[in-house]
């Protein structure tokens, strides 16, 4: 019995040679097709559309006022830190398992595990929560007429996550890219500090055009319903946060699969989930998978 518990514990602690992942990412049948410019706009797609479409109004009303682009400033700093550790890390380790991977080999399955499935919150219940807001703005461009607490809960669910969210999508790419040791790094900073750049700039504008009391719904588009002339403007936004928030959810349906798939090839998921298509050389069941599970909690748990 003793036998047993000491090897359960041991398996829980096991951690993997950073050699061998490194040579599972070299041998790898996923396709390197992605260059410098394709692993920044992942990140840039996966931050931008929650950060400034979701998330600017509600905090700016509810938490800073106009000082909002300073909290911008603070949370970019606090996000580099974690920034340059993902690029430090996913340049030794080029591997789509991204922060499961590095705490597997860090500190053992156990810990790597737990990562993991945090990274699934992140993915899969954050890309469904993006959807929410994406049919918010979607049914302000149709004029589409929901009930009255739509707006309440549309505002309630973003706040559970970072503005700043999505550069960390990058490292799920590694093997799909073409140089992984130099773009990563590269990605991973540039996506951060230009979407950093931008929700600065967007909050100052916002603050600027309209008292941040006047934000009803945490939608930026809103500000501009009641100024004579400026109907265009919330149009453009509109068809901006519908393009913005599509990208966000896309990048995180792709990063959530690799994960899964790099989890399966450890044995921690069934093997169905490590299946590459046959043409692709994506991970299809995957990714099936998880846009099934997304739709379902998007579209049944608003």
């Amino acid at each position: 019995m003793s036998n047993k518990v000491r090897s359960f514990f041991s398996s829980l602690i096991r951690k993997k040679d950073i050699e061998e992942i490194q040579a599972a990412a070299r041998n790898s049948e996923l396709k390197r097709t992605l260059s410098r410019f394709d692993l920044i706009s992942l990140g840039v797609g996966c931050t931008i559309g929650t950060g400034i479409f979701v998330l600017t109004g509600f905090v700016a009303r509810e938490y800073t006022g106009p000082s909002i682009a300073i909290s911008f400033v603070i949370a970019g700093i606090a996000s580099s830190l974690t920034a340059f550790s993902y690029a430090e890390l996913s340049s030794i380790i080029p591997t789509s398992g991204s922060a499961y991977t590095f705490a597997t080999a860090s500190m053992g399955e156990f810990f790597g595990w737990i990562v993991g499935m945090n990274l699934v919150l992140e993915y899969l219940v954050g890309a469904s929560t993006i959807a929410v807001g994406w049919s918010e703005y979607l049914s302000s461009l149709v004029k589409v007429v929901f009930k009255k607490d739509m707006g309440t809960k549309f505002t309630a669910s973003p706040i559970n996550y970072s503005a700043h969210t999505g550069f960390d999508a990058v490292a799920s790419a590694s093997q799909e890219a073409k140089n992984p040791q130099k773009d990563l790094p590269i990605g991973i900073i540039v996506s951060l500090l230009f979407c950093t750049t931008l929700y600065i700039s967007v909050s100052i504008v916002m603050t600027g055009v309209s008292s941040y009391t006047k934000i009803m719904d945490g939608s930026i588009a809103q500000i501009f319903e009641k100024h004579p002339g400026a109907k265009w403007i919330e149009i453009v936004i509109n068809i901006g946060a519908v393009a913005g928030l599509s990208s966000a959810i896309l990048v995180s349906l792709m990063a959530q699969p690799r994960m899964f798939m790099v989890m399966s090839e450890d044995g921690l998921l069934p093997s169905i989930f490590s299946r590459l298509h046959p043409r692709f050389k994506t991970p299809y069941w995957s990714t099936i998978i998880t846009g099934i599970i997304c739709c379902t909690l998007s579209g049944f748990l608003p």
